[in-house]
């Protein structure tokens, strides 16, 4: 009997925690609410067979949603349909108040916390992760010498890890 309550205790969370997320991912993927609500049902079900080999629900969901929704496109034909495209596409981040990967990340790099509240810092990344600079090009756009950079660059890595941690990211790949 405590078996049971507690199985159905865990499926009840992960349902609660995970079902807007993967609703959401499933919706924007297919357009479609009425499919949507179908395979994600199927998901679950799926997770409910499997809760007690899964490690991370997280992940193990939306591994299997991928999986499904590939089902899904290959049971209708639709070949013309590249599934990991829709997978990547960041312009569907945000559906139906859905919160999604691109939401997520939006969250930590604004998060003043991640950068030590110090702007060189915000900065750094901005010209190391995303305008692409090298460690040097960056150390002499500040004035500062390329161990200076690194080492400020290595510190802001290990606290988006760690606050991506704190939100429920173990890993990187649960990202993918």
């Amino acid at each position: 009997m405590f078996r049971k309550d507690t199985r159905k205790a865990k499926f009840i969370e992960v349902y609660s925690d995970y079902y807007p997320v993967i609703f959401g991912s499933v919706c924007t993927r297919i357009n479609s609410i009425d499919d949507a609500e179908d395979i994600t049902q199927e998901i679950f079900v799926r997770f409910f067979r499997k809760m007690d080999e899964v490690e991370n629900p997280r992940k193990w969901l939306f591994g299997t949603m991928k999986l499904v929704l590939f089902e899904f496109y290959r049971s209708r034909k639709e070949d013309a349909t590249d599934i990991d495209l829709l997978m990547n596409d960041v312009s569907l981040s945000f559906v139906n108040g859905m919160r999604d990967l691109r939401m997520l990340l939006d969250e930590v790099f604004e998060d003043a916390e991640v950068f030590n509240n110090d702007e060189k810092n915000r900065i750094i990344f901005d010209l190391v992760a995303v305008q692409k600079y090298t460690l040097e090009e960056a150390a002499k756009e500040l004035g500062m010498s390329r161990d200076q950079v690194k080492y400020r660059y290595s510190l802001i890595n290990r606290s988006i890890l760690q606050t991506l941690k704190k939100r429920g990211v173990s890993n990187l790949e649960e990202l993918i």
